[in-house]
């Protein structure tokens, strides 16, 4: 068990953080992502920061001081998406 570890709401001074979480977990499913789906990076920042803008809120589990996962969720009319969670 780690000494400390959370799941809060990530603001815009973890950006950097969450695109690493995204691209590193991209990395391990290397192979199990369609090829055709596949990049590199897998998330550009633009389209970081266009999720972002377009209401994408993200989560993140954070372990130790350590940001390892990310979930963003965004309100879409009368229900909310969530995305799958990336580690």
């Amino acid at each position: 068990m780690p000494d400390s570890f959370m799941i809060c709401k990530l603001t815009a001074a973890d950006f950097d953080a969450i695109l690493n979480v995204v691209n590193d977990a991209a990395i391990a499913y290397r192979g199990k992502i369609p090829a055709d789906r596949w990049r590199e990076p897998y998330m550009p920042a633009q389209e970081l920061a266009e999720e972002v803008g377009s209401g994408v809120q993200f989560y993140g589990y954070i372990e130790n001081n350590i940001l390892i996962a990310v979930m963003g969720i965004q309100p879409v009319n009368d229900v909310r998406s969530s995305g799958m969670p990336t580690c």
